[in-house]
């Protein structure tokens, strides 16, 4: 009987070794630490330097002082510049759009977010303004980036998947963009601000405009026919669509560093 019995647990305890081993072979491998987000990687994008005076010297006056002041976190906090695949040929110059985009508390690894980009023949290359980390978004062929430098620029996140299956992208209303054209000819190189697009972004959202708004300064009484035309110019931004809570301002950018 005592044979028995000893076979009956041993059975019993062999039953639950291996339903625990089942268990742990079905949960998935994540680095540890990780508050129940995938598995952690680091991506590496080439360092690059960016060519264009004007858009730098904006950079170090609004964008980098931003960052500094709220500590941001050189992995989750993703500040990019964007070169949209556009541009317009005129009879003495053309017409470039660029983007400035800060995005923050982004968990998702970085090739997982860019990929699509990616596969649409976009490069993606890494600068460092005053000790501030810029992701750059271009076609090979863009005229305001030169790779150099042999040097590597890299970004820690997670796999695309949560543990509770949602994105691991940090999808939320703390960003913001700052839209530019780069008017350039032979003789020169223009930037023009055209409009900031404020989705919630923490950093800007107790500052005054001319904080985060490159030539913004305090507008002087319009007369009613001035009034009219701006009203005109509101309307028809509006129609182009833009996202909520957007200011449009016909304010240039035209400093030298």
């Amino acid at each position: 009987m005592n044979m028995t019995r000893d076979m009956v647990n041993l059975n019993r305890i062999c039953k639950m070794s291996l339903l625990f081993l089942t268990i742990c072979l079905m949960m998935p491998i994540s680095a540890k630490g990780n508050d129940g987000y995938g598995t952690l990687h680091t991506d590496c994008v080439p360092y690059a330097r960016l060519e264009c005076a004007q858009l730098d010297s904006f950079l170090r006056q609004y964008i980098v002082p931003l960052a500094k002041r709220n500590n941001y976190d050189i992995n989750k906090d993703r500040l990019t510049i964007d070169f949209i695949d556009l541009k317009y040929e005129r009879t003495n110059d053309t017409v470039y759009v660029v983007e400035v985009e800060a995005y923050l508390n982004v968990k998702r690894r970085l090739l997982d977010a860019y990929a699509l980009e990616i596969n649409k023949g976009f490069k993606l290359y890494g600068t460092v303004i005053d000790d501030v980390r810029f992701i750059i978004r271009c076609k090979p062929d863009c005229p305001f980036v030169h790779e150099g430098g042999g040097r590597s620029i890299c970004y820690s996140g997670y796999d695309g998947i949560m543990a509770d299956g949602s994105i691991a992208f940090g999808i939320n209303d703390n960003t913001a963009r700052w839209g530019f054209c780069i008017i350039k000819s032979h003789e020169k190189e223009e930037l023009q601000y055209v409009r900031l697009c404020d989705w919630g972004l923490s950093w800007i959202r107790d500052l005054h405009p001319r904080e985060y708004i490159p030539g913004y300064w305090r507008m002087e009484p319009l007369s009613d026919e001035k009034h009219a035309s701006m009203q005109r110019r509101y309307i028809l931004e509006k129609r182009m669509a833009l996202p909520p809570d957007t200011v449009v301002s016909p304010l240039i950018l035209n400093r030298k560093r």
